[in-house]
């Protein structure tokens, strides 16, 4: 795989190019950005091209179970994956969008069928302890909603063969107190243990308004 490209996904700025060179040379990256930035569709395309590349066997992406609003979220009836998917619903819709590069517009149905075979596996934070993930990729998205606790015993979950990455805004957190992805960021920038990539305004791709829009709700 290229430095700053692979099968799915190329860098669209200077700080995408050392986000996909972070995650290419480190097993463990954190990456801290606004909404639009890349964050999750570079992880997962990285990943994706990981898959298809044997170089990994599985794909793991969790995240808190946390709802943007103060209201917890309705009572889900169904399996485990049906309950998850309003959560998934972003990294759902990027991954089809990636897929659909693979298979000529069956991105769909490729990841129903990645989905099926446990081979993409959607997966709460709350559900990781005691697992050792090996030969994989995790991406843990919407971090800056994990506790300390959370981030602690997820970073300590990574086996051989396996990359993980922690990506979120700091400034986007819907939990009360101190968040885990902010934690990490303060206790192992710096120390050559893993990568922390910050994103901005700049990065953003989505459309162009975000960056000036959040600049003045931020005022």
């Amino acid at each position: 795989m290229a430095k700053e490209k692979s099968s799915f996904i190329s860098a669209k700025s200077e700080n995408q190019k050392t986000y996909i060179r972070a995650i290419c040379n480190n097993d463990v990256v954190i990456c801290s950005g606004p909404s639009g930035t890349g964050k999750s569709l570079v992880g997962l395309g990285l990943a994706l091209d990981a898959l298809y590349a044997h170089k990994i066997g599985k794909i793991y992406v969790t995240r808190p179970m946390v709802a943007t609003s103060e209201r917890e979220f309705p009572h889900l009836k169904g399996t485990l994956l049906e309950k998850l998917l309003p959560y998934y619903s972003p990294i759902l819709s990027n991954l089809t969008d990636l897929l659909d590069q693979k298979t000529n517009g069956r991105g769909k149905a490729e990841l129903e069928k990645l989905l099926k075979e446990e081979i993409i596996v959607l997966q709460p934070i709350e559900l990781m302890r005691g697992f050792t993930y090996k030969n994989c990729a995790v991406l843990i998205t919407e971090a800056q909603n994990m506790t300390i606790a959370q981030a602690v015993m997820a970073i300590t979950r990574i086996g051989c063969g396996c990359k993980m990455v922690f990506e979120g805004d700091t400034d986007q957190k819907d939990i009360y107190g101190d968040d885990g992805l902010s934690f990490l960021i303060s206790k192992l920038e710096g120390k050559g243990l893993c990568a922390v990539v910050r994103l901005d305004h700049s990065d953003i791709q989505r459309h162009p308004l975000i960056g000036k829009i959040l600049t003045e709700l931020r005022k």
